[in-house]
């Protein structure tokens, strides 16, 4: 294990430490200074994932040892971060589980232009990078769509747009933050997600005040099943679009021309 303890007053803590340049020193009981924290190599062995990549630990004596098992049901880090294989299940299913988000808004992309050659639109949709922007691509043509007939069903899919649009934002900014954390082990929290080593001083050192800011399994899952809304939300709203572009005057009464 590694053991990370704050320069300062504070109680030092436990935990294994992610990143590229996060080697500790090779010299027994040497701490190398990495931002806030030091790094400490303990006397018996030192293990270490960089990048998500399994390393071989050595002995003081120079002996290899094995690198950690690529069976993800088995935990890859200190003795403490048991829950570590739940915490990286859940973190695959809520990537894919945003992955299904961006796919159902690419076919609703295509729907609104109404163009032939689907994956054409699909393709055109995933080039852009921006998720904002991806939104603003269909907002253009959605607006011409809903606002070309009259008719109550029209003006139902303007105001759900509005209000998907928005949940899909904020949804966005949960995706970013699975994106974009680093995955950190702690004594009494276990396995959890923070942003990048500069900002760990930032945590709290009272482990349920920690679990309040950063991403649990539980938060995780949370993130999850809004991600799953979403994905239900874009499809039911596609099948609502598609049977009004059906029969765009359904519900519109034309004034008789009869005298």
């Amino acid at each position: 294990m590694l053991t990370l303890v704050r320069i300062g007053p504070d109680v030092g803590e436990e935990g294994l430490l992610f990143g590229p340049r996060s080697l500790p020193s090779a010299n027994s009981g040497r701490a190398v200074v990495f931002g806030a924290f030091a790094i400490r190599r303990p006397m018996e062995q030192l293990g270490i994932l960089l990048n998500g990549a399994a390393m071989a630990s050595r002995h003081e004596d120079g002996e290899v040892i094995e690198p950690i098992s690529d069976d993800w049901r088995k935990p890859a880090g200190v003795e403490y971060a048991l829950d570590e294989p739940k915490f990286m299940a859940e973190y695959g299913r809520s990537m894919a589980a945003w992955g299904n988000v961006e796919h159902a808004l690419s076919s609703v992309f295509a729907t609104a232009l109404e163009v032939k050659q689907v994956h054409h639109a699909r393709a055109a949709f995933h080039s852009v990078i921006s998720f904002r922007d991806r939104l603003g691509m269909i907002d253009a043509p959605m607006k011409m769509v809903t606002t070309s007939f009259p008719g109550e069903q029209w003006l139902k899919l303007s105001q759900e747009w509005a209000r998907l649009s928005d949940t899909l934002n904020k949804a966005s900014r949960h995706r970013n933050v699975l994106a974009h954390m680093h995955v950190w082990h702690s004594p009494l929290v276990g396995t959890f997600g923070w942003k990048d080593i500069t900002r760990i001083s930032e945590l709290p050192m009272d482990p349920d005040e920690r679990k309040k800011v950063t991403v649990t399994v539980e938060r995780m899952r949370d993130y999850r099943k809004s991600f799953e809304s979403c994905t239900r939300r874009v499809r039911d709203f596609e099948q609502d679009l598609l049977k009004a572009m059906e029969n765009p005057m359904r519900d519109v009464v034309l004034p008789s021309t009869q005298k």
